[in-house]
């Protein structure tokens, strides 16, 4: 038998076998981030932090920082301060609270998930007495509550809280937040987690009147953990100056001053910095609408394909585009559901967060995640379902998902980078 005979016949034998023959069959597959943050990082990206780094207080980093300032500034739409903090997006909020707040200041805290109320826990740390705007899991702040408990205050120095609320999927929008705030107290400290909203949502520190924009580099920007970027207004600023700041290391007065003179006043994550630059330099090419344009693309997209599927989306606010929260279906949990799409298709997806926890998932899409991240990851989410029993109809998802990317992707010029 020729060697061409023997392949033919084992090609024949191939097809002719019984499909439960594919249980012996070793598949390979990618690994795909498709969590809320980390995220998902570029290779272009990956190649720019791998490049020699340079002393971090030379002078050609130092043009890097410099550099890196002006493109947070252009991005956060402020001329004032946008600090790099060696740290997570909490750190980056808690540095904010530390420096701006007092302890005999009055503050408001938003509520409605897990991050609204770790920054109720810190500026209770601080010792400021807090009035919170009490607001349900997957709600979204309206005018109307934020202005009842407004109306009860006699002081507020300022007014924390989460735009795009990372455990429920729900958006609060700081414009409106703004307006309410500044008609009863215009001179109040408005101060913003915008960790996973700032890239995805069209947010401006200088139209919103925003006094501190907070985001993290492992979120919207596509880059590894480990770096936090801190707005801070001259309102701010003034408050800072006043005695009693409870902070060290993440005290800004002391970033801004050394800042001012090209280098960070500890030792920086020089990878991540030279990392943004080259992410902002991209978005700097394309303008800020784009980019919210792409976010907000990927985000329709998914709810579309989750709706088209049969389940239950679990924001009952303005949802973020960040990500997409989902009811698990029932008799099912989270937790199984993660488990299959990570181990059999290579996606990860997040669980909830505290009584959350096995009854939704959360697909993010943002980082260097694009339209077809987001057809495999519904594909895997379909048959993930279909393996644990549950009736949909396959392609569902994928279908609902497509016809929202395929008109965004003929809308214009797609920016072709290196995933």
């Amino acid at each position: 038998m020729t060697l061409w005979e023997s392949i033919g016949t084992h090609g024949a034998a191939s097809c002719r076998a019984e499909p439960d023959t594919y249980r012996d069959i070793t598949m390979f597959v990618k690994s795909r981030l498709l969590t809320p943050g980390p995220t998902a990082v570029a290779e272009s990206t990956r190649l720019a932090m791998a490049a020699a780094q340079p002393h971090h207080r030379s002078a050609a980093f130092g043009a890097t920082f410099k550099r890196a300032g002006e493109l947070l500034r252009w991005f956060w739409d402020t001329d004032d301060d946008v600090l790099f903090v060696s740290g997570s997006g909490t750190a980056g909020m808690e540095a904010a609270m530390r420096t701006c707040l007092r302890a005999d200041d009055d503050v408001v805290v938003i509520t409605g998930g897990k991050f609204a109320e770790r920054w109720q826990t810190i500026a209770k740390l601080i010792g400021v007495q807090v009035h919170a705007v009490d607001i349900a899991w997957g709600d979204s702040v309206t005018r109307e509550q934020l202005d009842a408990v407004l109306s009860r205050c006699t002081k507020v120095d300022a007014l924390v809280m989460v735009a795009s609320e990372t455990s429920t999927g729900a958006y609060h929008d700081p414009a409106l937040v703004s307006s309410v705030l500044r008609a009863r107290f215009p001179d109040a400290l408005l101060m913003v987690d915008g960790i996973t909203a700032v890239g995805t949502m069209d947010i401006s520190m200088r139209r919103d009147d925003i006094d501190v924009l907070v985001s993290g580099t492992q979120k919207a920007f596509g880059l590894p953990p480990g770096g936090a970027m801190v707005g801070v207004s001259q309102r701010a600023w003034t408050r800072a100056e006043r005695p009693g700041c409870t902070a060290y290391y993440l005290d800004l007065r002391r970033e801004r001053k050394q800042t001012a003179t090209g280098q960070s006043a500890y030792t920086p994550a020089t990878p991540l910095i030279i990392g943004l630059v080259s992410v902002l330099e991209t978005w700097h090419g394309v303008g800020r609408a784009r980019v919210f344009e792409h976010a907000k693309a990927l985000a329709e997209a998914t709810r579309a394909a989750m709706q088209a599927l049969g389940l239950e989306l679990y924001p009952t606010g303005t949802p973020s585009a960040a990500l997409t929260t989902v009811k698990v279906p029932e008799g099912l949990t989270a937790s199984q559901l993660r488990t299959w799409m990570r181990t059999k298709a290579g996606v990860t997806v997040a669980g909830g967060q505290d009584d959350l926890k096995e009854t939704v998932l959360r697909f993010g899409t943002l980082g260097a995640t694009d339209p077809f991240d987001v057809i495999q990851g519904v594909s895997a989410f379909e048959m993930a379902l279909i393996s644990f029993g549950v009736d949909i109809q396959p392609g569902a998802g994928v279908a609902a998902a497509q016809e929202v990317l395929r008109s965004a992707l003929n809308a214009g010029e797609p920016l072709i980078y290196s995933p």
